[in-house]
């Protein structure tokens, strides 16, 4: 009866309650780093260290240094979506059908193109949903994929924006399960194109 909940209970438990217990810690957080810019570099920290353990590990193989006419990174980009839906994060997809895919010959000769990737059964969403809800978006990007995901690209010396959609699948009035990132990337080398 009361007591303290040792924070292993929590995220070993249901999904309910892992993001529970992240919605709150992200709020505690939130109080403490009252800057926009704080806050995005909080969740931009989070991400590196995502890179650097949980999904990174493997990734450095798809790292290239001529974006445009190496595309291993879209390879690495693959991998990483296997790894979030390996550990249960969510299932990702680059493009949906024919909408959102990558156009290679407009990347390789233009250098600069639109992706979007898909995430279906994401785990956290109830929380980053709630803190998106409370108008604290820079802190619900530290549950979000999409850093991790702009760390992989700029690796490969890719210059990209995105913007983050939640969706939902369901039919019972607007509850999001799931999110649509959409990047505009462009290859930061330009000398790349002449390698094509």
């Amino acid at each position: 009866q009361g007591g303290d909940v040792e924070w292993d209970a929590l995220f070993s438990g249901a999904e309910i309650l892992t993001n529970m217990a992240l919605y709150s810690r992200l709020h505690t957080i939130s109080a403490r780093t009252p800057s926009p810019l704080s806050r995005v570099r909080f969740a931009q920290a989070v991400a590196r260290n995502v890179m650097g353990g949980v999904v990174g590990e493997n990734l450095d193989q798809f790292v290239t240094t001529t974006p445009r006419s190496d595309i291993r990174w879209l390879d690495g980009l693959r991998s990483l979506l296997a790894s979030y839906q390996s550990v249960g994060y969510a299932i990702g997809t680059i493009g949906e059908g024919k909408y959102g895919q990558l156009d290679e010959l407009e990347w390789r000769e233009d250098g600069r193109a639109s992706v979007q990737v898909f995430f279906y059964d994401f785990a956290l969403i109830d929380a980053a949903q709630a803190l998106a809800g409370e108008a604290q978006n820079d802190l619900a990007a530290a549950l979000l994929p999409t850093q991790v995901i702009m760390a992989l690209l700029r690796r490969s010396n890719i210059e990209v924006e995105s913007e983050d959609f939640y969706i939902e699948n369901t039919k019972n009035g607007f509850r999001p399960d799931g999110l649509v990132i959409q990047l505009n990337i462009q290859a930061s080398n330009p000398s790349d194109a002449a390698q094509l």
